[in-house]
């Protein structure tokens, strides 16, 4: 299948970055794919070509990827950061009730940004995260599996994100140690 040309090619500029985005599509659908480390807009091809009647796409390029860069400071941008980077490409985008799709280190920066933000997120798709999963964060996938989703509360603050993201780096701990 072939590839439909972006209808936007945009660069987003940070204090740190410069970000570079395209949208694909026209759907009533708004989904927003993150990559992996090491990877870059070009691995969602497939899904441009299957998805943008349906869907309006939006891919982006982490700094130091693809056509994404770091313009001063550390060439490693925190988690932070990257959550930081994702909400600004949804608002230059002009995409709202997203759904993430993921890949790799994609599905982590997902999850804290969808902790962060729920409002923001309609679905999660995540794929190939490369984790396991410690007990606290099965518990807390379980619980969020049974929320009903008229009756999701809105988080109080960043604790409920800063709170996921302790279980992250717990796990990442957890693997680091096992290595």
């Amino acid at each position: 299948m072939k590839v439909p040309h972006a209808l936007v090619k945009g660069q987003i500029k940070t204090k740190r970055f410069l970000i570079s985005y395209r949208v694909y599509g026209n759907g009533s659908l708004n989904l927003v794919c993150l990559n992996g480390v090491q990877q870059s807009m070009a691995m969602w091809h497939s899904f441009i070509s299957r998805f943008a009647q349906d869907y309006k796409i939006v891919l982006f390029d982490f700094p130091g990827q693809g056509k994404s860069s770091v313009k001063s400071g550390s060439i490693n941008a925190s988690i932070d950061e990257q959550v930081d980077i994702l909400r600004e490409v949804i608002k230059a985008s002009g995409v709202s009730d997203v759904i993430l799709c993921s890949a790799s280190w994609g599905g982590v920066v997902a999850m804290i940004f969808a902790a962060k933000y729920p409002q923001l997120v309609k679905r999660l798709i995540l794929a190939g995260m490369g984790t396991r999963p410690n007990k606290r964060m099965v518990e807390t996938i379980k619980k969020g599996c049974n929320i009903n989703e008229s009756e999701r509360k809105e988080p109080s603050g960043t604790d409920e994100g800063k709170n996921f993201q302790a279980i992250l780096c717990d796990e990442q701990r957890e693997s680091a140690r096992l290595l």
